[in-house]
């Protein structure tokens, strides 16, 4: 095998010193080409004695490597055990159950206020965690809790309006802007400062719980929901533009209306919510639908400025008070809260997409009638009659089709 030591060594000891060198692992690449270039090197040490120092040499360079090599494979070891400790932590089957919602208390109500901050800088994507994390509080005050909270919006439609209407003539749309930015940035902050969830966190699932659509009363109240967005983002577009093009109302004037639909609805969305809680969430929707359907189609009889004034009072009121009812009624329809979130952000999803369609649908048709605001007006109380038929087949299927069931 080694020409060179095999000239030197006894010729009748068959035993090569170096066969008995322990040999590397097959798998170890590295180390099976160090131990090839460190027999090759041995080949060519004729003098047995400085065979053995070699040896000796390379024993103690590998024994070196392998401990270069073992603080780093410790340290992985570590790292490795402390990604699972904490990840373990990050899920629910060691946590205590929490017990029922408190109903009420400091911590509680804090909740509902910093829901109310959220709502009112903004309505869209933040207000699934907030409304999500309100409805975990509350049980028999859920309605009432959530609907004051819903204040927010309808005094944020208030404020907001007049601020943009004061500050563009006099800083600029830029500095607007940036006044609207720093209001939401110090709100917002004392929400992430106090909000805090009641229920303890569990395991990311799908975004969208598609078993909640095979339950019959969520998705009729869904379709209806979308009905609802219809009719009502159609009004709060069109209301000043019908004053002005139909009933020749001022611009400044006209401007003041959708202040006023926003006021009005502000008692309308707390004294339901505390109606609710006593007689269920879809016994008090479903005959407010069909009160705002009356009103949607009485629109086509408004022709005078003071009528238009009358008529939007009414309509404010029975808006408010469908949309404070809208977050606790799906908190209704959910047995399991941990997945109120979910369900109450498939929801938004779908008011956003009604949110989005129904203004350009109810604009294309008044322009398709030379400005004319009768078909638009008659597609908007049409949608609200939709509203209303598919309200009360959720109502009566949760139910099981029992006229005194509380739901």
């Amino acid at each position: 095998m080694f020409r060179t030591l095999s000239n030197t060594a006894d010729p009748r000891d068959h035993s090569d010193p170096i066969e008995n060198k322990p040999k590397p692992h097959p798998g170890d690449r590295k180390s099976s080409d160090s131990t090839q270039s460190d027999c090759g090197a041995i080949e060519n040490v004729a003098c047995p004695d400085r065979k053995e120092e070699y040896e000796d040499e390379v024993h103690h360079e590998k024994a070196t490597q392998r401990a270069s090599q073992r603080p780093s494979r410790e340290l992985a070891r570590t790292t490795s055990n402390a990604l699972s400790r904490v990840s373990s932590r990050l899920t629910t089957r060691s946590l205590p159950d929490p017990g029922p919602p408190p109903d009420g208390g400091l911590k509680a109500w804090t909740q509902i206020a910093c829901g109310w901050l959220a709502i009112f800088t903004c309505w869209g994507w933040i207000n699934c965690f907030g409304m999500g994390v309100m409805a975990t509080w509350f049980s028999k005050k859920r309605s009432f809790a959530m609907g004051c909270a819903s204040t927010g919006n309808a005094i944020g439609g208030m404020i907001y309006p007049v601020i943009v209407r004061e500050l563009l003539p006099k800083v600029g749309f830029a500095w607007t802007v940036r006044v609207l930015g720093f209001m939401n940035l110090a709100l917002l902050g004392l929400v992430l400062a106090f909000m805090r969830s009641r229920l303890p966190p569990r395991k990311s699932d799908a975004l969208i719980d598609w078993s909640a659509f095979r339950e019959v009363p969520f998705t009729f109240f869904v379709i209806g929901l979308y009905f609802m967005v219809w009719d009502v983002y159609f009004t709060l577009y069109y209301i000043s533009s019908f004053g002005v093009e139909a009933l020749g109302l001022p611009f400044e004037k006209a401007t003041v209306l959708l202040i006023i639909i926003n006021g009005i609805g502000v008692p309308a969305r707390v004294v339901p919510g505390y109606v609710a809680d006593r007689v269920g969430q879809l016994n008090l929707l479903v005959p407010i639908s069909w009160c705002l359907t009356l009103v949607a189609w009485s629109w086509l009889a408004v022709e005078s400025i003071a009528g238009l004034y009358v008529w939007i009072c009414f309509y404010g009121l029975m808006a408010a008070a469908l949309q404070c009812l809208f977050p606790p009624t799906v908190a209704a329809l959910t047995s399991d809260l941990r997945v109120v979130g979910t369900r109450l952000g498939m929801s938004f999803a779908v008011m956003g997409f009604a949110a989005l369609t129904g203004p350009p649908i109810g604009g294309a048709i008044q322009g398709a009638q030379g400005g004319d605001y009768i078909g638009a007006q008659s597609w908007a109380a049409a949608s609200t009659l939709l509203c209303s038929v598919f309200y009360s087949l959720s109502r009566m299927t949760r139910a099981e089709w029992k006229w005194k069931a509380k739901v």
